[in-house]
C-alpha cells in the first residue's frame, strides 16, 4: 500500500452523530439524574422557596399522573354572598346526618393553595366546564376562558 489515505465519504457526520447521542444519553440517565436530584435538595432546603416548590412539584406530579380527585368543577357563593369562586368537588360526605359538598377553591394563579370548604349540596352550582378547562382557567387567573 501506498502513503494514500482511506476516505469514507460522511464518516465524520456519522461519529459525530454517535457521540452527540451517547453524551445525550449519559447525560439523561447518569449526570442530568444527578444534576436535578441536587437541584430539588437545594429547591428543597430553601425555607420561602421549599413551600412553592414542593407544592408545584406535587401538584405537576398529580395532573401528569392524570390522577386527580377533583370530581368536578363547580361554583359556590364565597367569599361572600353574590360573589362566585370556581372550585373543586373532592368529596361528598354526611355530618350530622346533614349531605356535604367539599369543594376546594384555588387561589390564583397558584392552585397548590386554597381553601377546602364545605357546602351544602344547594349552595354548589354546576359550571358547564370540565376539570380540565376549570384548571387552566384558574392557572391562567382568568385569561383562558372555555
Amino acid at each position: 500500500m501506498t502513503d494514500e489515505e482511506i476516505h469514507f465519504p460522511g464518516l465524520g457526520m456519522l461519529t459525530g452523530a454517535v457521540v452527540i447521542y451517547l453524551c445525550g444519553l449519559l447525560a439523561t440517565n447518569v449526570l442530568g439524574t444527578q444534576l436535578l436530584r441536587w437541584w430539588d435538595r437545594l429547591l428543597s432546603r430553601i425555607p420561602l422557596v421549599k413551600s412553592i416548590y414542593t407544592s408545584s412539584k406535587q401538584l405537576t406530579k398529580v395532573f401528569k399522573e392524570g390522577k386527580t380527585s377533583y370530581r368536578r368543577a363547580v361554583f359556590v357563593e364565597w367569599p361572600r354572598p353574590g360573589v362566585r369562586a370556581i372550585g373543586f368537588v373532592t368529596a361528598e360526605i354526611v355530618r350530622d346526618g346533614e349531605p356535604l359538598v367539599v369543594v376546594y377553591v384555588p387561589t390564583m394563579p397558584n392552585p397548590t393553595s386554597g381553601f377546602a370548604l364545605f357546602f351544602k349540596q344547594d349552595e354548589v352550582f354546576e359550571s358547564g366546564m370540565t376539570v380540565e378547562e376549570a384548571v387552566k382557567f384558574v392557572v391562567s387567573g382568568g385569561m383562558v376562558v372555555s
